[in-house]
Order: C-alpha cells, then sequence, then structure tokens
C-alpha cells in the first residue's frame, strides 16, 4: 500500500477514539438542549460522522481491489478531492481539537458532582452550549485556517546579527525556500503566489532546501520550469531533498544548474561579493542517502576560508547542527519539516508530529554562534492540506552583532 494511504489509515485510526467521544458529548448537549428533537440530532451526527469519515474506507476497497492509484496518481484536484479527502482532514483535525476541550468540560463537570445538586442542573446547560458552539467555531475555524495557511504562501523576515560581520555584507539580504512539492495540490494560485512573494523579498542570494516533487517524475519539468523563474541578484543555489532522491535526484539537479542554479552535493562554493568571501556548504542529508558524521566533519574541516559561512542541508538534523557549530558556522539553512504541517494548540500547548522527529522545526533558533533557520517550505506530504504551519518564504537580514 503506498505510504500516504498507509498513513491516512493511520490516521483515522489514532482519531477513531476521539471521534466517538466528541460525537457522544455533542449528542448529550444537543439533546438537553433540544429535547424534542433528540433521534433527529443523533440521525444528523451519525450521518456527519460517516461522511466526514468516507475517505479511510475509500482506502481499503480502491487498494484491495487494486485501484489506489486514483487516490495518489492524479494530476489535479478531483471530486475526490473536494467531497472525501478534504472533508477527512478537515474533520480529523477539528475533532482532535475539539477532544481536549471536551476532556476539560467533563474534568470541571466531574468537580461540580461534589457541589450541592442545584449548582450541577445550572452547571450542565451552559456546559452544553459550550460544546455546541466549541464544535461550530472550531468547524469553521479549522476550515478557514487550512484554506489560507495552505493556498497563501507568506514572507517572513529575520535579523541574523553574525559576529565580526564586514561592514560590506551587512543588509545582505538571502532568502530561503523549501519543499516546494509540486503535485496536483500545488498549482497555479500558490505557484503565483510564491512568485509573487519571491519577488517582494527581492534575494542577493536565493536558497532552496531540497523536495522539489511529492512524487514521481510527472511534475519534475513543472517544478523545475518554477524554480528556474525565480531570480537573484547574486546566486542561487540548492540542495537535494528527500523527495528528490525517491523521484529522480539527477534529473532534478541536472535541471536546475541547466537554468543556473548552483546544486551542492557534500560540496563547497565561495562567493565573491565586494572583494568579501561567503562560503556555501551543501549537504546531502536525507532519509535514504545520509552523509557520516566522519565525512562531514572532514568536508567542513577542509572548507575554504571566508567571512561568512552558511551551511545549507535538507533535514535539520541534530548531528548536522552539531558540526555546523564545532566548525564556526553562522547560518544554517534547512527545510524537511514544513513547520510541523499540522499544528496543534490546546490550552495554548503545541503539538505536532514533526516535533518527535526535529526538535528544530520551524523559524530562527539561536545555538550560540550559530543561528539557525528552518522553513515551513511551500507543499505538502502525506495530507493535501497545512494547519497553523502557513507556507511560506524566509527572508534573512545579515547584521553586524551588536
Amino acid at each position: 500500500m503506498p505510504w500516504t494511504l498507509r498513513m491516512t489509515l493511520y490516521a483515522f485510526a489514532i482519531v477513531i477514539l476521539p471521534y466517538i467521544f466528541v460525537g457522544w458529548r455533542l449528542n448529550a448537549s444537543l439533546k438537553l438542549m433540544f429535547p424534542d428533537y433528540s433521534k433527529f440530532n443523533r440521525r444528523i451526527i451519525i450521518i456527519f460522522m460517516i461522511f466526514v469519515n468516507l475517505l479511510p474506507f475509500m482506502v481499503l476497497i480502491l487498494y484491495v481491489t487494486g485501484h489506489s492509484n486514483l487516490l495518489t496518481h492524479g494530476q489535479n484536484i478531483s471530486v475526490i478531492d473536494i467531497l472525501i479527502v478534504f472533508p477527512f482532514w478537515v474533520g480529523f483535525l477539528t475533532v482532535f481539537e475539539l477532544f481536549f476541550y471536551f476532556v476539560a468540560i467533563d474534568l470541571i463537570g466531574l468537580f461540580v458532582k461534589k457541589i450541592p445538586r442545584n449548582i450541577e442542573i445550572s452547571f450542565s446547560k451552559p456546559a452544553a452550549y459550550l460544546r455546541a458552539f466549541l464544535f461550530l467555531f472550531l468547524f469553521i475555524y479549522v476550515a478557514a485556517s487550512v484554506y489560507f495557511d495552505t493556498y497563501t504562501v507568506r514572507i517572513d523576515s529575520y535579523v541574523s546579527n553574525i559576529q565580526n560581520l564586514p561592514r560590506e555584507l551587512k543588509d545582505l539580504k538571502l532568502t530561503l525556500v523549501g519543499d516546494l512539492q509540486i503535485d496536483r495540490y500545488t498549482q497555479e494560485t500558490k505557484i503565483n503566489d510564491f512568485h509573487l512573494q519571491l519577488k517582494r523579498s527581492d534575494p542577493d542570494i536565493l536558497f532552496f532546501a531540497g523536495d522539489l516533487v511529492t512524487r514521481g517524475t510527472h511534475f519534475i519539468p513543472q517544478g523545475l520550469d518554477v524554480m528556474c523563474q525565480t531570480k537573484a541578484g547574486i546566486e542561487r543555489i540548492a540542495c537535494v531533498g528527500d523527495h528528490d532522491v525517491w523521484s529522480n535526484a539527477a534529473q532534478i539537479a541536472h535541471g536546475l544548474e541547466a537554468c543556473g542554479w548552483r546544486f551542492l552535493d557534500n560540496s563547497h562554493r565561495v562567493i565573491s561579493y565586494k572583494n568579501r568571501m561567503i562560503l556555501v556548504t551543501g549537504i546531502t542529508y536525507v532519509y535514504s542517502r545520509r552523509i557520516s558524521r566522519q565525512q562531514l566533519d572532514n568536508l567542513l574541516a577542509a572548507a575554504p576560508r571566508a567571512d561568512v559561512k552558511i551551511l545549507l542541508v535538507h533535514q535539520p538534523s541534530q548531528m548536522v547542527i552539531a558540526a555546523a557549530k564545532r566548525n564556526n558556522y553562522d547560518l544554517m539553512l534547512a527545510g524537511h519539516t514544513h513547520g510541523g504541517q499540522i499544528v496543534f494548540k490546546p490550552f495554548g500547548m503545541t503539538i505536532t508530529p514533526t516535533m518527535f522527529e526535529n526538535s528544530f522545526y520551524s523559524g530562527k533558533y539561536q545555538l550560540g554562534s550559530l543561528h539557525l533557520f528552518v522553513t515551513n517550505g511551500i507543499g505538502l506530504t502525506m495530507m493535501p492540506l497545512r494547519f497553523r504551519a502557513p507556507a511560506e518564504i524566509q527572508q534573512i537580514t545579515l547584521r553586524p552583532a551588536p
């Protein structure tokens, strides 16, 4: 079974119990609010739960019948995506968010039971209305957030204060993009927004942290066309990503180099700018191809001298971070994490699957003298949407440390 479909079934398995719990508590709330329509309300909830969970059953049916490619190899967004795929993931996110708040309300209810009976009755109806309100609010909020986070691209601007930065390099603008992942979900509207925001960032040096397409080779020409239309004042530099290797890393590398990009595969590039030297080291560190610690240390130790040292890699691995610090790199640029892609924040706490693999998964991190930047990227993986991890381009302006 394709990895994407397998992950869909895992997601469904995770959310079954929250669905049962949320449906049960929502039904109890509506029964209290509208006692004359109990059967009708229960049927509506059951129909809704079945509708938003048609995808896992379709996955199993198509896999057993040998037609799973209908869900994984489409070239355009289909009716199945609109009516079955997107509702499943929006429902998944909504119920997972609701679960924590419904549990909290019930815990408060248990506490209230210790108080005289008349106060318990006065709490029941407000709790019922609160659950109903939370369901409606979060369903609308999740759907709206998913749309904007998935289909628009924002610029996140940072200032990086570098020790002993030469005045000639003050205000040098670096732009980091990653995980473009062209597929049927990343198309005209989002690509146009990507180009618009990239033009606004007006980079001196443009970095691409890998993952041009999501899967296969069909979208590689389109992905290359998107990246070849980009511009930078000084240079454009890229490294390999996981999906590049799984697709066709050589075709992607050759395509980028053919239109002027520098593609670094465990190698260095020295840029001369205003009589100053900028070193960029591109590391290949992905699931299928990982440089060893000894090779990495040897490569970084042998790096040419420069006024600013930048390391570009796809995965923000702890091993690579430690090596960059040991060898006095000023900046490390990475992607891979999608910023979590889906991020839950129950009661202000951050929960995202990515944080269990990568300690650094979104934004800027100050690690001693090393400035680590991890971009949310542009495209998608596993699920066709983002939630609280908006597609982004990072703009980094160099300044001397105070």
